[in-house]
């Protein structure tokens, strides 16, 4: 209500001697002056910074920075410090022997040079040693820890980084994502392979020296999981991993060098905490192609030319019972000549092979062409939806859902399909230039 005060405060060891050093501290929330919660963190270097999210309906507060503790503050901290530090401490020396990085944990070819400390591991090509090099991390990709990134330090515009997930049983002898049940994000011409193809309806995007690429795993399926790929910490694009077997989702990096030295910096899952997050109201969160301009404010995409062939914008998620409907305005005026964009439901990639089932589809689109021209002008909204007939039945698990096309709002369509693994993406396709 109006007038109520909240708060965060730091509590440190008594005999800390630098409050701005990673360390264990004990943050705590105060509600009207009144101590109500508490928990051990660890502090990154620098400490923590003060931030208000301001909401729509939330927009005015006054700001106080001060020591706040009473005598009777300082003694339940103190009492609660001394009681929760054992099991924090524990907790932590446990995460530090996950987060470590040995070199038992690596397997690489001849020629590549590993050197790890407390927080990067540097993966270096030395020059003049031609060919394709590889480094896997042996430690499997976990819903818990399903992300890992890496800094193209040192690159010529001829070599190449490839990041991907592999089998420890696979002999890399050919290119991540050209071997079956691998992925692999290709810098040089920014493809996104996975069983040999590089088919989806994102291309992906080109990274140069300088550039981050990333993969997180962002489903976990017994049939069939989902990549979500990044570069530079936005997404660019989804693929199936085929590889069913979860305790072999083995971060590999790939390197094909042309005599020049090659350095990046490696930041195992192990260490990644969370991966980014993506909102899909957020339209800088979206898949597009490179080129692509977005106004934020009124969420409108100008794709780069495309000639000769279509270009499409994906979110980074699929629909699920939170957030299952989606839908797009037609802006511009369109003609047979000069048709308007479709809107679609789709896999994260095509099924490889295709389904036979009537019920099994890579993707739902409407294209208002032809006949269904007729009935649309610009102006009008165009929607996908999901309806998920059994509650009882969770996401991730295979189930007949209900798609329904919306226009202006009002139900067009409905068809039922099976849900794939990972669920069906929003896209939107524009036609040729």
């Amino acid at each position: 209500n109006v007038g109520n005060t909240i708060g965060w405060g730091v509590f440190y060891d008594e005999e800390s001697r630098d409050d701005k050093a990673e360390q264990l501290c004990l943050v705590y929330v105060m509600f009207n002056s009144v101590i109500v919660d508490a928990l051990f963190v660890l502090q990154p270097d620098g400490g923590f910074m003060p931030v208000v999210l301001l909401q729509p309906y939330a927009k005015k507060v006054s700001i106080e920075r001060m020591d706040t503790q009473t005598k009777e503050d300082l003694r339940r901290l103190q009492a609660l410090y001394k009681q929760m530090l054992g099991p924090a401490v524990e907790v932590y020396e446990k995460d530090m022997r996950k987060r470590e990085l040995i070199r038992d944990y690596f397997r690489q070819s001849e020629h590549v040079l590993i050197k790890v400390n407390n927080q990067t591991c540097t993966i270096s090509i030395p020059k003049n040693e031609r060919g394709i090099h590889y480094v896997q991390f042996l430690k499997p990709l976990t819903y818990e820890r399903r992300f890992f990134f890496v800094e193209l330090e040192q690159l010529s515009e001829h070599s190449e980084i490839i990041i991907g997930i592999a089998s420890s049983k696979h002999s890399l002898n050919k290119l991540l994502g050209l071997l079956t049940d691998t992925i692999g994000y290709h810098s040089l011409e920014g493809k996104l392979y996975y069983n040999s193809k590089d088919v989806g309806n994102m291309k992906g995007h080109v990274c140069k020296k300088g550039d981050t690429m990333g993969i997180e795993i962002a489903v976990f399926d017994k049939d069939m999981s989902v990549a979500l790929f990044s570069k530079n910490f936005r997404p660019v694009g989804t693929r199936f991993l085929t590889l069913q077997d979860h305790s072999e989702f083995m971060p590999t990096i790939m390197i094909e060098s042309h005599g020049e030295p090659i350095e990046l910096l490696a930041y195992w899952h192990t260490r990644v905490s969370v991966p980014p997050h993506f909102s899909l109201r957020n339209a800088e969160d979206w898949c597009v192609p490179e080129g692509t301009k977005i106004d934020i404010n009124e969420k409108i995409f100008e794709l780069p030319p495309h000639i000769g062939t279509s270009s499409c914008i994906q979110a980074p998620y699929s629909l699920h019972r939170k957030f299952n409907h989606f839908s797009i305005v037609l802006t511009d005026k369109f003609s047979e000549n000069n048709p308007p964009p479709a809107i679609a439901l789709c896999t994260a990639s095509p099924f490889d092979p295709p389904p036979k089932s009537q019920f099994k589809q890579d993707y739902l689109r409407f294209w208002p062409t032809g006949d269904a021209a007729k009935y649309i002008k610009p102006g009008d909204k165009l929607g996908w939806g999901i309806i998920y007939p059994d509650e009882t039945i969770t996401k991730e698990e295979e189930q007949l859902v209900i798609c329904y096309l919306t226009i202006n709002r009002s139900v067009g369509y409905v068809r039922v399909l099976f849900q794939p693994p990972g669920g069906l993406y929003p896209v939107v396709i524009a036609p040729p230039n």
